[in-house]
């Protein structure tokens, strides 16, 4: 029996450029930013799987992709030098990180650095001096001005063509450190680019922090979604080839629609289909999504926790075929930039839908019923008390809210006498003082100038 290595048994990030499949869009946005005359700096985001650190990897190979869009780069390909960084355990570090994310930068820098130096017959003797004076340093200030700042002045001293693209993946710790001010005082007058990868829009991972230092650099920000229909097909199609096996339109069909074009979802269904194929066994839809089993869960699960009680909600919607909100806008393109809902806004996979008919949501909170008593208004914890007329007027605002109720059919209902313009005066001078007793309920009685008042809940 022939021995057939299952092509798709590889998971995690891809390493090898010729395995990454789709992404052009975004190398070609990069390839502008970091090609520029001024290098700029860009923003990747996306959730944990989608392909963030494949794409890096690909940027930073030599032989990568980022060839066919050399015409874009503003130096010579061989010029650019990039300096990856993984920055995912700094979360569980007991120590000030911020520290230790610069120091990683200049152990990453002056060995990528070194390397290139030695193939070019350049001297590495003061990079090696200022990379054993800083090494350890503990000022955040001085590491960062005359440690890292200071290698790369040399650099640019010895080598004034290169340029330095930063990789730093999953580099949410790291925003959420406020260390933006520093990285910025980096690039000032140097041929610097950041490119950073975070699962959430920078603006959103911690929103009380000064992130305008940091945010305010990015001259692009790369959405990564679901792959195109067409991507997907050309990513299974050609690993299964390069195994020497093509796979059936059946095979292929349910591969695409089951995955849903996440380019991890969709290797792992096509692994056990593979499986199947390679054993001998009839092709079975069924058994295949038992197999996947605890894969496609780990998956799931993540996506699940990384989503807001208002996307669960909506995506439960979704699942259960009810009538979407139509506010629910902002939220639909927030699931559909995470690859969770495609361009059809449905779930990227059927399977994902299976998941979330055993997940609930807890309802919201229903705020407090206002209610009416004997001389008294009660609104959650608060009790207000009013007189008679106070309290009738109140009532039939609250019982027309979101109307405009005129001072005259207001009259009408609370004194129950005949209108004459005088009796305007005697309503507001009713209402002011009602409000008054009101507490924050009273900024919900709404004057609408020229006719009357209106209660603001709908």
């Amino acid at each position: 029996m022939t021995f057939v290595s299952n092509p798709f048994l590889e998971r995690g990030p891809v390493r090898e450029p010729a395995f990454l499949f789709g992404r052009r869009d975004e190398l070609h946005r990069l390839a502008q930013a970091i090609g520029a005359n001024v290098p700029q700096h860009c923003s990747i985001i996306g959730e944990r799987r989608i392909g963030k650190t494949s794409l890096l990897n690909a940027l930073a190979a030599p032989d990568g992709p980022l060839i066919e869009f050399s015409a874009y780069l503003s130096r010579p390909l061989e010029n650019y030098l990039f300096v990856y960084a993984d920055l995912s355990a700094l979360k569980t570090r007991e120590l000030n990180s911020a520290l230790f994310v610069l120091r990683l930068i200049l152990r990453n820098l002056h060995r990528i650095i070194t390397q290139k130096f030695q193939a070019l017959g350049l001297p590495t003797n003061n990079l090696d001096a200022i990379f054993e004076a800083y090494r350890e340093q503990k000022s955040l200030q001085e590491l960062s001005e005359f440690g890292i700042g200071g290698y790369v002045d040399e650099v640019r001293r010895l080598a004034p063509g290169l340029v330095m693209v930063f990789l730093f993946d999953e580099a949410d710790w790291l925003v959420r450190q406020g260390i933006g001010a520093l990285l910025r005082a980096l690039t000032y007058d140097r041929s610097l680019s950041f490119i950073l990868s975070t699962r959430l829009p920078l603006v959103e991972i911690d929103p009380e922090r000064e992130l305008s230092p940091l945010y305010n650099m990015m001259a692009d920000t790369l959405a990564l979604g679901l792959l195109a229909p067409t991507e997907a097909r050309t990513m299974v199609q050609a690993l299964a080839t390069r195994h020497g096996r093509t796979l059936t339109d059946p095979e292929l069909d349910f591969i695409l629609e089951t995955g849903g074009c996440h380019p991890d979802l969709t290797r792992r269904v096509a692994h056990f289909t593979w499986e199947a194929k390679i054993r001998g066994l009839s092709f079975d839809p069924i058994v295949i999504i038992q197999s996947l089993g605890l894969d496609a869960a780990s998956l799931f699960e993540g996506l699940w926790n990384g989503m807001t009680d208002a996307e669960k909600a909506l995506c439960i919607d979704i699942q259960s075929e009810q009538t979407v909100d139509d506010n629910a806008g902002v939220t639909l393109q927030t699931l559909k930039r995470k690859g969770i809902l495609n361009d059809q806004d449905t779930l990227f996979s059927p399977l994902f839908g299976e998941f979330l008919a055993s997940k609930s949501v807890p309802a919201p909170a229903l705020p407090p019923t206002l209610r009416f008593g004997d001389g008294v208004v009660t609104f959650g914890e608060f009790v207000a008390k009013l007189s008679p007329i106070e309290l009738k007027l109140l009532q039939y605002l609250h019982e027309h809210a979101g109307q405009v109720c005129t001072r005259e059919e207001i009259h009408a209902a609370v004194w129950g006498e005949t209108y004459t313009g005088n009796d305007a005066v005697k309503v507001n001078i009713t209402v002011q003082r009602m409000k008054q007793k009101l507490g924050q309920l009273a900024e919900l009685v709404k004057a609408v100038r020229g006719l009357g008042y209106r209660w603001a809940i709908e």
